[in-house]
């Protein structure tokens, strides 16, 4: 990856060729029997997925600029550090998130008490601690061998569905998800051994 200043291994490219149909074959069947909002939302999801992966190569940056910073610090210069980094963006995303829902009519009530320490559990677990986490370790690893580790997302979220809420899973979509898995411990073993 010229642009980012990288070098990739053959294996990881020969990773990146398996993913693209491994992810192709989670999609198939339900892009065939699903309507064109189906479809608007795959849509999406690449777009969102080139938004999050420049975030995630933002936030990589932002990070080693952080901590080369620090090394060198002069008195006067102050540098953003993770934290105030999170924070940014995820104030960000609520008040963007807040302007589509007003504008959509949704509700923003979560009804019993209940809900809502669902909602604040989960936000600390996957916000605090899993960006957190991410965000720590980011500066430490190839923006590839990132990228591929943080593909297994959408697909353990597959595997949590099937597991936790039943879904009906034709054998395709096993394998696209046993392609996916595959291909990620390719890329991800690869480097690690050179």
């Amino acid at each position: 990856m010229f642009f980012l200043k990288e070098k990739i291994h053959k294996h990881q490219i020969i990773a990146l060729i398996f993913i693209i149909p491994g992810g192709l074959l989670l999609c198939l069947n339900d892009w065939l029997n699903l309507g064109h909002q189906y479809h608007w939302g795959v849509i999406i999801g690449l777009i969102s997925g080139l938004c999050y992966s420049g975030y995630i190569y933002t936030l990589r940056k932002a990070n080693i600029n952080n901590t080369s910073k620090n090394k060198n610090k002069n008195a006067n210069e102050k540098s953003p550090n993770t934290l105030s980094i999170l924070t940014i963006t995820t104030f960000s995303a609520m008040i963007f998130l807040l302007i589509i829902a007003i504008a959509t009519g949704e509700h923003l009530t979560l009804g019993t008490p209940s809900n809502y320490a669902w909602v604040s559990a989960y936000a600390l677990v996957s916000q605090v601690i899993g960006w957190g986490l991410i965000s720590y370790a980011l500066p430490k690893v190839n923006v590839s061998v990132a990228a591929f580790i943080l593909i297994l997302q959408p697909t353990l979220s597959f595997i949590w569905d099937v597991l936790f809420f039943n879904r009906i899973t034709p054998w395709f979509e096993w394998l696209g998800i046993i392609i996916i898995l595959t291909a990620v411990s390719l890329a991800n073993h690869t480097h690690s051994s050179h």
